[in-house]
């Protein structure tokens, strides 16, 4: 799936920007990183040098003070920079394979909340 295919997603997104550290086979240490947006499958990877499709990451992100969510992904799509897409940031597209502890309960929680939320406002939620 391209990031284009927004009619196509299993899951819908809902934006947030926060950190979140990233490690993958190439980076041998967690580095600091953003996010963009965030669904129950996946989450978008704001990075100036977008991974290859299929590498796998570790990540660790905070949602609200407490809400610690970590687990493993894949690389699903990659977008490079590209000035004629000014407003489409490079990165990454990750699919998660497995959330650890009790971080798939938070982020369905996050996504069901801020779907609500922009229910209540009348508009999508992301």
């Amino acid at each position: 799936m391209s990031e284009d295919d927004d009619d196509r997603r299993e899951y819908e997104r809902v934006s947030i920007r926060v950190g979140i550290e990233v490690k993958s086979a190439s980076v041998e240490e967690f580095v600091d990183r953003h996010i963009l947006d965030v669904s129950k499958g996946g989450l978008f990877l704001e990075l100036d040098e977008p991974l290859a499709p299929g590498t796998k990451i570790e990540f660790r992100l905070k949602i609200g003070d407490e809400d610690l969510i970590s687990g493993l992904g894949r690389v699903a799509w990659a977008r490079g920079p590209d000035p004629s897409e000014g407003h489409r940031p490079p990165g990454v597209g990750v699919e998660f394979i497995e959330l650890a502890g009790s971080s798939r309960r938070v982020v369905d929680a996050f996504v069901d909340r801020q779907r609500r939320d922009a229910t209540a406002r009348g508009k999508k939620g992301y």
